[in-house]
């Protein structure tokens, strides 16, 4: 068996009872032989259904996905070329337990013709039989089967890099990171790390909390009145989300745009979350704030922002900059279809769907729902459109902006590069920088 250093133990891995007549265990602990495992509605493969041994004598990963995680289609090039390059030793297999095989279809044509990503790994289509077996919150989800059968390691998208795959085929030793979202359950309603979260919690009248990464919690960031969390992400992700906007009805997490966000510091590897395509745990952190006493929500929100500047020694302040900008701007306006009716939003990676929105919803949810978040380029609104528009439906490289553009210029909208000045949160550590003269501070 592979020498396999976890960094977290994985925990255990619980299969409903009765599941099948085949399966007599109830979970599966690392280093443990899997028992025959059917994978059904195939695609891209010879046959509809086989068994998992037939993959027996190579590595096997189970990559769990689904259309709604972006971040999963974007690793179709990675997937394809670790396959094709170590072909004799590793088999990779999608599996998409939520969408038929119609969809899934569907969307390997989209991204085929749109973005010309041909897939050709064998995928799964709807089978919940292997969502039982390996239960998770979150995708993309990997499950590692070593070459005898035996249950290997959990883990994120992240740990299937070409490092960790070149080590295994050569018989090397691997350190990877474990994902667990089973065992260690987190309610992020009471105080972290106490009773069930680690104790009883019962005598704690406010209680806040700062932690390195913490593979076991699931991301994710919220303000109410008792309780405030943003848990395994960057420093600077949480500092987006105390200066976000507001959040739509549509649920789109306004988060500042990174975009917008400058820094000001020693070594800028320490601030984000990966580096020549490598994920660093290390500047992954995990706030949670607990309040007995219900509280509004800005003496949380200031909580935490105190917390942070003290504990990682940053301040920022406000500044403005020109910036090459993605401007969407109007022209011939009749070619929008007025809003009426439902309001949809529909953003996925090869086409988008749009009803009785205003364009401010729209950039949001572009914003929030997609990479765009990621991007360079700040999006700027120079559309002047105050009216709710609709019936705007088209397939395009969502993520290409000239591309999108080309998609939206037959709705009399353009979507281009220009520099354009733009307001800007610079982020200091207060040890080795100081604020422009009339710098106005962030709070």
């Amino acid at each position: 068996m592979k020498k396999i250093f976890l960094i977290v133990y994985i925990a255990l891995l619980v299969i409903p009872p009765g599941y099948s007549q085949a399966i007599k265990r109830t979970r599966f602990v690392i280093g443990e032989t899997l028992p025959e495992i059917t994978l059904n509605n195939l695609i891209n493969y010879p046959k509809h259904s086989e068994q998992l041994s037939a993959f027996h004598g190579k590595t096997v990963v189970l990559y769990f996905w689904n259309e709604g995680c972006s971040s999963s289609i974007r690793d179709w090039p990675k997937l394809l070329k670790l396959q094709h390059d170590f072909s004799k030793d590793i088999q990779i297999i999608l599996v998409n337990e939520s969408q038929d095989e119609m969809t899934v279809k569907r969307i390997v044509a989209d991204q085929s013709k749109i973005v010309h990503v041909a897939m050709t790994l064998p995928i799964v289509c709807r089978d919940s039989d292997l969502n039982n077996l390996f239960p998770r919150n979150s995708v993309p989800h990997l499950i590692w089967i070593d070459p005898a059968g035996r249950l290997m390691a959990v883990t994120s998208s992240d740990q299937l890099n070409e490092r960790n795959v070149r080590a295994l085929a050569g018989d090397g030793e691997v350190t990877m990171i474990q994902k667990d979202g089973v065992r260690y359950k987190v309610d992020f309603s009471k105080p972290l790390y106490i009773g069930a979260n680690g104790g009883t919690g019962d005598h704690l009248l406010w209680q806040s909390v700062i932690s390195e990464y913490y593979p076991g919690i699931y991301g994710t960031m919220l303000i109410d009145s008792c309780s405030a969390t943003m848990s395994n992400t960057t420093l600077v992700t949480m500092f987006r989300f105390l200066f976000k906007g507001k959040t739509n009805w549509f649920g789109a997490l306004n988060l500042f745009p990174e975009s917008r966000v400058e820094l000001q510091v020693k070594d800028t590897t320490k601030y984000i979350a990966q580096v020549k395509g490598e994920t660093q745990a290390e500047n992954y952190f995990t706030y949670h704030l607990y309040s007995r006493k219900p509280q509004p929500q800005e003496t949380m929100r200031a909580a935490m922002m105190a917390d942070l500047k003290r504990y990682f020694g940053v301040d920022c302040y406000w500044s403005r900059a020109t910036r090459m900008c993605l401007v969407l701007s109007a022209g011939d306006t009749t070619l929008l279809g007025n809003g009426s009716g439902e309001p949809t939003s529909i953003m996925l990676s090869t086409r988008m769907e749009l009803n009785n929105l205003t364009i401010t919803e729209v950039l949001e949810n572009l914003l929030a729902t997609t990479d765009y978040h990621h991007s360079p380029y700040p999006i700027v609104d120079e559309t002047d459109i105050k009216r709710k528009i609709g019936k705007v439906k088209f397939e395009a490289n969502i993520m290409n902006h000239a591309d999108l553009n080309k998609a939206l210029n037959k709705y009399g909208l353009a979507f281009t590069l220009q520099p354009r000045e733009v307001e800007i949160l610079v982020l200091y550590e207060t040890d080795h920088f100081t604020p422009k003269e009339g710098a106005v501070h962030a709070n």
